[in-house]
């Protein structure tokens, strides 16, 4: 386990990029997500109004209401006052609408918008339907998954039947936002209300598809927008504030003021290491201080954080599970190979791919790590199988200088971009990385190379084989590209990019793409047994994946997923995946299934 605490250590200190974003936040060098609409605090400030941004953001929160919970969802049950069922639902139609459904669209009506960080399986395709409904929108848009547009035809096609659907509803997927032309998309349909499934795809400030959201937002300003997610954040309060600020306004649970922002999530994010003075900005909102312990002190600013958040109106989360099968975890024992085992350790010694290429930071390292887990790794192929030699010791060198650098934990230059920039700035004048990035920048318009897979062992697939042997209608979902190709050539019906599974309820096994299909799909009606090849250290990921058949409709009594965790990189993946679903279910208040699942 010391191997794999270190490993998850490693993963932290790269996966995670709060800290590093944090620290590069403090010093100006990255640009804020809160504060889209909210007016600044900091004008008041300068007015004269109020002392400080903390105390202004921690005295608008303060003040916000709380709702009471055991109310509502009395109101919200069937023929309640706040059930929606008989106002949207056309003759003829039978299916009613759940408490939670409504609970959902009552705030949707209050607040002109919606924050809805809801379990997997408790009917969010409803709310994004009839919201636009509700509000009366003239051109309201829904974003969604590309996987999700052809079940969620289907899914129009029956609640149909049931519910006054929008006619005049834009069914977009987010790659379509993602793409350079679509800058102009929504200024062509100027939609007057915006609704994110799966909300989490426009969480990072950096992609090109936030940024347009958050610049029609800016021109736009009256827009409504609705967030919905089974898992609205990874790690941190980053992922959403932006979010909530969009659909609630003034009304958002959390801080739209960035400095304060950072503190709030020093103290409250996954893997975070708050400082003293992160823990007297919070104070402003709850002081914490008089708890000695570091960790307890933690665990009480996140309960805290979830009760504020949770009981926000605008606010709808699921607070219990709503699948009642069972859900087990079974952790699939194998044997290592030898040359497996060797791989790795070189690996960790050197910081180099079986063919000598540094690795440049610890995400590649892991990277590859969980490549030599399931028994494979990739080399380049020269063209004409002539190797540049020029390009491939540069391009080492300069990674080796750069981990150099990264590895000493230097404030604002803890990530190889910043390196870079350190470099190119003459902020860093150490003579041995001026002399990498010489050459390195000298060659590296060059082309990178195409790349094949290296099979060291296949004793992973072969184990998958025996699983479904044993499992014949079970799921076997695969991160990469050569463990995809070795299933597909061993006979197993896969299925990856731009390929869609059988949804008629075949009940046959197959292999899945856990990036493509990982969302969206209702797999419960045929399948409820599922192996993982390469756990995602992400407890979103996990938590989305386990959706597909632990959800509303399955039959079975069980639901479960084997697992592998026979090295120290793919247990330190489960650890971390656990840790992040901890967090989850710490602030946003819903059940997440790694949480309530059962480990065997």
């Amino acid at each position: 386990m010391t191997d794999a605490f270190f490993a998850l250590q490693r993963l932290r200190n790269s996966k995670t990029a709060a800290f590093a974003a944090l620290q590069r936040l403090r010093s100006g060098k990255t640009s804020a997500v809160a504060g889209v609409l909210v007016p600044a605090a900091a004008a008041l400030v300068q007015q004269g109004a109020l002392s400080s941004s903390v105390q202004t953001q921690a005295r608008r929160i303060r003040a916000l209401p709380e709702w009471d919970f055991e109310e509502l969802m009395r109101q919200t049950q069937p023929g309640g006052p706040l059930d929606y069922t008989e106002r949207l639902r056309v003759p003829g139609g039978t299916m009613v609408l759940k408490p939670i459904q409504n609970l959902a669209l009552h705030w949707v009506e209050q607040k002109k918008g919606l924050v809805g960080p809801l379990a997997v399986g408790s009917g969010k395709t409803i709310i994004s339907l009839l919201a636009s409904v509700v509000l009366k929108a003239q051109r309201p848009v829904l974003f969604v998954p590309p996987t999700l547009q052809i079940p969620l035809r289907r899914e129009i096609e029956k609640l149909g039947k049931h519910f006054r659907l929008p006619t005049n509803l834009y069914i977009i997927p987010y790659s379509q936002l993602s793409v350079a032309s679509s800058t102009a998309l929504l200024e062509q349909i100027k939609p007057d209300l915006i609704i994110c499934d799966e909300a989490h795809f426009i969480k990072a400030s950096s992609s090109a598809r936030t940024k347009r959201v958050l610049r029609y937002f800016r021109q736009y300003p009256t827009t409504r927008f609705i967030a919905l997610s089974g898992t609205l954040t990874s790690k941190g309060l980053r992922d959403y504030a932006h979010l909530c600020e969009l659909a609630l306004r003034e009304g958002s649970p959390l801080p739209t003021e960035e400095a304060d922002l950072i503190a709030w999530a020093n103290c409250i994010d996954s893997g975070s290491q708050p400082q003293e003075r992160d823990w007297s900005a919070f104070a402003a909102f709850s002081d914490l201080r008089h708890i000695a312990d570091t960790n307890r002190r933690q665990d009480e600013a996140r309960a805290v954080f979830q009760r504020r958040f949770t009981r926000t109106p605008g606010v709808v989360a699921t607070t219990e599970a709503s699948v009642q099968c069972s859900l087990n975890l079974y952790e699939r024992e194998i044997e290592t190979p030898a040359e497996v085992t060797d791989a790795l350790a070189a690996l960790r010694r050197s910081w180099s791919r079986p063919d000598g290429e540094a690795m440049e930071s610890a995400l590649d390292m892991w990277r590859l790590g969980m490549q030599l887990s399931q028994g494979f790794w990739l080399r380049w192929v020269w063209p004409n199988g002539v190797v540049d030699h020029e390009w491939l010791n540069a391009r080492a060198e300069w990674h080796r200088q750069v981990r150099y650098v990264v590895e000493r934990n230097i404030t604002g230059l803890d990530s190889p971009f910043l390196v870079w920039q350190g470099v190119s700035r003459g902020l860093l004048t150490q003579p041995d990385i001026i002399r990498a990035w010489a050459a390195w920048d000298a060659v590296r318009h060059r082309p990178t190379p195409p790349t094949e897979t290296v099979w060291i062992s296949d004793f992973l697939i072969r184990d998958a084989l025996r699983w479904l042997r044993e499992h014949p209608k079970g799921l076997i979902w695969h991160n990469d590209r050569a463990t995809e190709a070795a299933l597909r050539a061993a006979g197993v019906p896969t299925y990856g990019r731009k390929e869609v599974p059988p949804l008629d309820g075949s009940r046959k096994g197959m292999a899945l793409s856990v990036r493509v299909h990982g969302t969206g799909l209702n797999l419960q009606y045929a399948h409820s047994e599922n192996l993982i090849l390469s756990f995602p250290s992400s407890g979103k990921t996990i938590e989305q994946l386990l959706g597909r058949t632990h959800r509303q409709g399955q039959e079975a009594d069980e639901v479960t997923l084997h697992y592998y965790q026979h090295t120290p990189e793919a247990r330190a993946a489960v650890l971390t995946a656990r840790a992040d679903a901890r967090y989850n279910e710490d602030t946003q208040g819903s059940p997440m299934k790694l949480c309530y699942g059962t480990w065997v």
